[in-house]
């Protein structure tokens, strides 16, 4: 056809690779050919390829009009190819899974009687991130409510954080303590 490679045809970008078991687009030269190329992915009839035509320059008219034909005389009735795709030489598709977001987590940092403010302070920047005036307010929610939210992260960096939150506790001699809970 006008817009496709057939089986066993080389490809003009390699030459030692033959078309086995699919249909190839070709590169497109002109607007025409990846208005070609798309209408026929999408297995739309000749009738339609010719309702699009006026869009297109007077040439890209002509190589339409050409393809449309090509539709024709390739499938009946002019519309989606019938039987099995692979004697058809159907276009090889794939479809993709949607991906879930990971779950996010919360590190959680308690409050003690001992290990000093300034610490905390240090900690929230460093480890977390925070700007000094950030962190001063996290460290005075977590005074005065026994606990406070240092970030959320996915799973495997949130564990990474409450280690090093408590590497660095016992480091200085502090019992600081740091949890996980699912957001």
């Amino acid at each position: 056809t006008a817009c496709f490679f057939q089986r066993g045809q080389p490809l003009p970008f390699e030459e030692g690779r033959f078309v086995a078991h699919e249909r190839v687009p070709r590169i497109a030269s002109e607007p025409c050919d990846a208005f070609c190329n798309f209408h026929a992915r999408l297995g739309h009839g000749a009738s339609l390829v010719r309702r699009r035509a006026h869009v297109l320059s007077a040439a890209g008219r002509l190589m339409l009009m050409n393809m449309a034909s090509a539709i024709d005389a390739g499938t009946p009735g002019g519309g989606k190819p019938q039987g099995n795709p692979e004697e058809q030489g159907g276009l090889a598709t794939q479809t993709r899974k949607k991906v879930e977001r990971p779950h996010r987590y919360k590190v959680i940092l308690y409050n003690d009687d001992y290990t000093p403010m300034e610490f905390v302070v240090m900690l929230l920047e460093r480890v977390f991130e925070k700007s000094p005036s950030a962190a001063s307010q996290l460290m005075l929610q977590i005074h005065r409510s026994g606990q406070g939210v240092g970030g959320v992260f996915v799973l495997e960096v949130a564990e990474t954080k409450v280690s090093t939150v408590h590497k660095l506790a016992e480091d200085r001699g502090y019992p600081l303590r740091a949890g996980i809970e699912e957001e």
